[in-house]
């Protein structure tokens, strides 16, 4: 019997923790986002979003052979959008898992997995200073 109940509670001490580490996340996001629209005059946010994408001709042909309606996968990134215009594009893909660290900025053909704050904010400074980043943002607050 105790033992359930130590692995009770070790249960809700991980989900306190995940809890913890996925509102560290949302405000480093928010802190960057911060950032950025001070360094624009107030013209651009960033945010997590989710794009569609069709299956490859492998998938479909898979599916195809199970009778199944063609299904489109799910692709979260970090975008940068201008506020003004609404222009936005994509400046990292972004993948959490249910722990919510690590996470990681996919960027270059590169998986770069933040494990805390401090890797996500040394990530994100390393993401705002690359020069693809800054020419893009060039051409979002156009």
């Amino acid at each position: 019997m105790d033992k359930y109940v130590g692995a009770f509670r070790a249960g809700i001490a991980a989900a306190n923790e995940v809890h913890e580490s996925q509102r560290e996340i949302d405000t480093v996001l928010r802190e960057f986002s911060n950032a950025l629209e001070r360094a624009t005059d107030g013209r651009l946010r960033v945010a997590i979003t989710e794009s569609s994408f069709l299956m490859s001709a492998i998938e479909d042909a898979v599916i195809a052979a199970s009778a199944q309606a063609r299904p489109k996968g799910k692709r979260l990134s970090l975008a940068a959008i201008n506020k003004v215009n609404g222009k936005s594009f994509e400046m990292a893909g972004w993948r959490q898992g249910k722990s919510a660290y690590p996470c990681w900025l996919i960027f270059r053909n590169q998986d770069i997995a933040c494990t805390d704050r401090a890797s996500l904010e040394v990530e994100l400074a390393r993401l705002a200073a690359s020069p693809d980043v800054g020419e893009r943002i060039l051409e979002v607050l156009k």
